[in-house]
């Protein structure tokens, strides 16, 4: 008796377990309502907003239609607005993934990054600098920086930077908030938001 109930709990865990898993893989994560972003990194220095996204392609919250289109929209909307605005944007994407391979077919389904630290896990330097042992995802953070530097070439001499993280995004829920703040406020509204002055 006890022997088949093993069995049957085994069973049981072993069907719930595929089930999720189909449900995860078979999710459509093609979708991108702004495939078109294109985003260059300005080197002359001074003030930027970095946004960095923080996620994994095993993390259902993280790797889903809704959270991709909502991670693009929100790189999309920091980038219109300060461009607009001539103060400087660098998008950052890291995964949590130890494949490299893996990690940057997943960050892409969130659209375009000026950066990506991908590969080794939780030993990624970006996940070792940014997350500081959470590994929760997805997260967002928002810096504000300033580069000083002597630009020579691709040789840059003297460089002085700070940052200062400004916003805290972690979960699916804050990202969604987020997204949907910045889909309807002003380009006053989101300079505001991010202490930027002009």
């Amino acid at each position: 008796m006890k022997s088949e109930n093993s069995q049957l709990a085994i069973i049981i865990i072993g069907s719930i377990a595929m089930f999720v898993t189909g449900i995860v893989f078979s999710y459509n994560v093609n979708i991108n309502k702004y495939e078109n972003l294109s985003q260059t990194v300005d080197l002359s220095g001074g003030e930027y907003v970095r946004l960095v996204f923080i996620g994994s392609s095993d993390c259902y919250f993280s790797n889903n239609t809704k959270t991709n289109n909502a991670v693009n929209g929100v790189k999309k909307k920091l980038y219109t607005v300060l461009n607009n605005n001539d103060i400087k944007f660098i998008s950052t994407g890291i995964s949590f993934d130890i494949s490299s391979e893996i990690a940057i077919s997943y960050l892409s389904k969130s659209g375009k990054y000026d950066e990506i630290l991908v590969g080794a896990g939780a030993f990624n330097l970006g996940a070792i600098k940014y997350v500081s042992g959470s590994s929760a995802t997805p997260t967002i953070l928002i810096f504000r920086e300033t580069y000083n530097s002597d630009l020579n070439g691709l040789n840059i001499k003297n460089l002085e930077n700070s940052q200062r993280l400004i916003k805290t995004y972690i979960g699916q829920l804050d990202l969604f908030d987020l997204y949907d703040f910045l889909e309807n406020a002003t380009d006053m509204d989101v300079l505001s938001y991010l202490e930027v002055n002009i």
